[in-house]
């Protein structure tokens, strides 16, 4: 029973840190409309924004 509690309170804590990292990091989340209404028009070309590229 330990182990099981233990595999599922590390997938939970891993979804969450996932979920606040995307939600912190990624250029198609708007925090403040009013003072940052585009964010994803202010990356460059060269920015990495993609967690991964289907296709190698």
């Amino acid at each position: 029973l330990v182990p099981l509690i233990g595999f599922i309170s590390v997938g939970l804590g891993s979804a969450v840190l996932y979920l606040a990292r995307l939600a912190l990091y990624s250029p198609d989340v708007s925090w403040d409309r009013k003072n940052n209404p585009e964010p994803w028009n202010k990356l460059s070309p060269t920015d990495q924004y993609k967690v991964s590229a289907g296709g190698t």
